[in-house]
């Protein structure tokens, strides 16, 4: 199933939809501002809901807040909506403070953009994206069975705690891996706040319910003692019962002590031992908490290597499938390979050596068959190349190494390329006020020297 024809308002700036007829292989040609970016923008949004490079964002963008933004200023929707070979349609659209809404098919784009934006990042950022597109559904016990086996395997709790489910797509596993690390930064960044917290109470002692009680006691025993004492000066005829109960509290010593100290000092130190339980039984549960969440960042730093690993284990066979098809993209005499030894390195393997420093021609056809490859059979698939200021012939070789890709290529480029028009290429030209396909007879009035295509 092909992309026919795409219609969109996006950066309209009249507001009104333009449509583009999209062949098998496209080459969009114009100057830059031109709109050629807005049909590939289209394209991506009618059928997957998100569009990358945009707003100079490395990752696609998905939401409708930051969309909401294409729409042109005198209109109050945005829409792209592409036709499809079997005569439906597949459409994206959103308003201003609204949610966006996908509907049709859903279809594989493969921006170029996307994919260099992904090996230039760290070797994980390019495991989890070739995860996501070479990756079939799994299982929990599927992954499981990809952990490492140097490591112990995470407790269940921990796992439940990421996916509760026994079905896992590609996309379930990153985001089990994204929540693993979050979880684990969420219990360091706790950790480290309650180990302030325990240095500034170092000092603190929890004070025992024993000595706590003793207090107390000396405390009622020397309100009483005071009490009793007033109650001798005042009530002379029951001095003698107010002996006896004076002479209750304690022998001679004890009632010494109470004399010496007396209700307020007793009071006084009553406070500070509850002050100090206080802050002791603060202490003790904050370094309880704290190793609490240094376990807990233990047991998600444990489950993120796991899925890290896994996530390579997993991924080892479908990436060396698709070395081989991107070999399928390129001219004769040149091996693409991925040096996986602690890096993620893409590179070329021809007659006169390893070449991992690519010159700007090679890296866009390299860059070009690694898209191809990752396209899927039976749902719509496109390919689309950015404008990579490219030299005419270049352009041209570019063209020649993916007519045969299976999925559709979407090319934008400022110039035409150098030779004669490629048959399976359409070339439309866009222009602020024109759109239009460049007929074949246009091309066979160009006096152009031809030039053959690599391999």
């Amino acid at each position: 199933m092909e992309v026919l024809s795409v219609t969109t308002n996006i950066k309209s700036p009249d507001g009104r939809s333009r449509k583009t007829e999209i062949g098998e292989k496209t080459l969009l040609i114009g100057p830059n501002e031109c709109g050629k970016s807005t049909v590939a923008e289209a394209i991506q949004l009618a059928l997957t809901g998100s569009v990358s490079g945009l707003f100079m964002r490395p990752n696609p963008v998905k939401t409708g807040t930051q969309l909401a933004a294409l729409c042109p200023e005198s209109e109050d929707l945005v829409f792209a909506e592409v036709e499809l070979s079997d005569g439906s349609t597949a459409r994206w659209e959103v308003s201003p403070g609204s949610r966006t809404k996908r509907t049709g098919y859903a279809g594989c784009v493969t921006p170029v953009s996307e994919l260099k934006s992904a090996l230039s990042g760290s070797p994980l950022t390019a495991y989890k994206f070739f995860f996501r597109r070479l990756m079939d559904p799994l299982t929990m016990t599927d992954l499981m069975g990809a952990f490492p086996k140097s490591l112990r395997m995470p407790k269940d709790e921990t796992l439940s705690s990421v996916q509760a489910y026994e079905a896992l797509s590609p996309e379930d596993v990153i985001e089990m891996l994204d929540e693993a690390g979050k979880r684990k930064r969420e219990a360091k960044a706790k950790s480290k706040a309650l180990r302030e917290v325990t240095r500034e109470l170092q000092g603190a002692q929890v004070i025992s319910n024993e000595d706590l009680y003793k207090t107390w006691e000396s405390l009622f025993q020397a309100l009483k003692y005071e009490e009793f004492k007033r109650m001798y000066k005042e009530k002379v005829d029951l001095r003698g019962l107010i002996a006896t109960e004076v002479q209750a509290l304690g022998n001679k010593k004890q009632l010494i002590e109470i004399e010496k100290f007396g209700s307020a000092k007793i009071s006084d130190k009553l406070t500070d031992m509850l002050t100090a339980q206080a802050l002791g039984t603060v202490a003790l549960e904050t370094r309880e908490q704290m190793v609490a969440y240094d376990l807990e960042q233990e047991e998600f730093e444990l489950l993120e290597k796991c899925l890290e690993a896994a996530i390579k284990n997993l991924i080892e066979d479908p990436l060396r499938a698709y070395t081989n098809r991107v070999d399928e993209y390129l001219p004769e005499g040149d091996t693409f390979m991925i040096n996986t030894a602690g890096i993620f390195q893409p590179a070329l393997k021809r007659a006169n050596g390893l070449h991992i420093a690519l010159s700007g021609s090679t890296e866009a056809r390299v860059l070009g068959a690694m898209a191809a490859a990752l396209t899927r059979p039976g749902i719509p698939s496109v390919v689309i190349l950015d404008d990579r200021m490219w030299d005419p012939e270049t352009l041209y070789r570019t063209l020649a190494a993916l007519e045969d890709c299976p999925a559709q290529v979407v090319i934008m480029s400022t110039m035409r390329p150098k030779g004669k028009r490629r048959a399976k290429w359409t070339y439309v030209q866009i222009g602020e006020e024109l759109e239009y396909t460049i007929s074949e007879a246009v091309h066979g009035r160009a006096k152009e020297e031809s030039l053959h295509p690599m391999g």
